[in-house]
């Protein structure tokens, strides 16, 4: 039988599971997959951890979570930092707000949510990008970013859930 301690420990580690998901899946979501000719396309997988987790338990993904896993992935990723910190507080602020329509009873809905937010965050990073360079950037990179990680959603929902499931569990 667990002491007082030892539940509050517990309680403690599951609270950090939907900010270290986001960070796993950010890790994860830096391998580059080769989708032929285009450059090296990395689905945007801590996206659907942050949407997930600010609709599901905005509690324990805070939007200074958010803000700081976004930044850690603008370093590993080596692109232009600030922009995953600035997505995902944007993400974050969407998905909190929207919360009783995403976390309705229609999973086709948060999904679709999804989908709409992933576009204007293709955009973003399209315009980011093209401003940096001066030029505007071929879109097409972009766009295949924002398909492959709205596709991915269906299965990291689910992955996502068993792991909210769990937290319910311990606490």
């Amino acid at each position: 039988m667990l002491g007082a301690l030892g539940r509050r420990s517990i309680r403690l580690a599951g609270g950090a599971i939907p900010a270290l998901s986001t960070l796993l899946l950010g890790m994860v979501g830096l391998l580059p997959i080769d989708v032929g000719g285009l450059t090296r396309i990395t689905p945007l997988l801590a996206a659907i951890a942050v949407h997930y987790w600010s609709v599901f338990r905005p509690d324990l993904l805070p939007p200074w979570a958010a803000f700081a896993i976004g930044l850690m992935l603008d370093l590993a990723s080596g692109g232009l930092v600030g922009l995953y910190a600035f997505v995902f507080v944007l993400l974050a602020g969407y998905a909190s707000s929207q919360r009783r329509v995403l976390s309705g009873d229609s999973f086709v809905t948060g999904w679709a949510g999804f989908a709409v937010v992933m576009v204007a965050v293709s955009l973003l990073e399209w315009t980011m990008a093209s401003l940096v360079r001066g030029a505007p950037m071929p879109a097409g990179a972009s766009a295949v970013q924002s398909l492959l990680t709205v596709a991915l959603y269906p299965p990291l929902f689910l992955l996502l859930g068993r792991a909210q499931l769990s937290l319910l569990r311990e606490s």
